[in-house]
């Protein structure tokens, strides 16, 4: 036999109030929550394309020749490593070197909508196509390239801001690196470009 003392458990009122506490918080945080789901996703990109950068350097170190990443917007697909056309936003890229009887050979190829983490909205913008590296591992041009990651739809990057960029920062001497342009270098920020 159950007495009133005995009883526990919520009352509707109990209950309501906790649900509105609840909803209240969520409400609070869903902005927080796209702006860390949009910087998740430019990293995820932002990953795809240093992979491919330092496939190919690693490549152009092993076959002891030169090895070319390039930027596409090329389908991948069977012989992507001739039918690639370069571009500076290419959303796709190939990593490619020509054999000793002159044929192209494809190292790589992959779509940055691979895994569902780049979005329509977000670009990619290379101060060049074609990024070649040397058997040594150099940058072949012996200039410093960068790929740009960006959303413009979801604002501006800033590392205050709701959403934070990325940059593929090729050095002259071959070096690879993942930094956040809008984070100032010089102030000892190791993630800064």
């Amino acid at each position: 036999m159950l007495n009133a003392a005995s009883a526990r458990g919520f009352s509707i009122i109990e209950l309501m109030i906790a649900l509105t506490i609840m909803g209240v918080l969520v409400a609070l945080g869903m902005p927080s929550l796209g702006s860390y789901v949009q910087t998740a996703r430019l990293g995820s990109m932002a990953k795809g394309f240093y992979t491919g950068v330092q496939m190919a350097r690693t490549e152009a170190i092993r076959l002891n020749q030169p090895v070319d990443f390039v930027l596409t917007n090329t389908a991948v697909a069977p012989n992507i490593q001739t039918l690639a056309v370069a571009n500076t936003s290419g959303r796709n890229w190939v990593v490619r070197y020509t054999d000793a009887a002159a044929a192209v050979q494809l190292v790589e190829a992959k779509s940055v909508l691979e895994g569902g983490g780049a979005g329509p909205a977000m670009t990619a913008t290379s101060s060049s196509s074609v990024i070649t590296f040397d058997s040594l591992g150099r940058n072949a041009a012996n200039r410093a390239d960068s790929i740009d990651i960006a959303n413009p739809a979801a604002g501006l990057c800033d590392p205050a801001g709701p959403v934070r960029c990325w940059r593929v920062a090729v050095s002259a001497g071959g070096q690879v690196r993942l930094c956040q342009p809008a984070l100032a270098a010089s102030a000892g920020d190791t993630r800064g470009c």
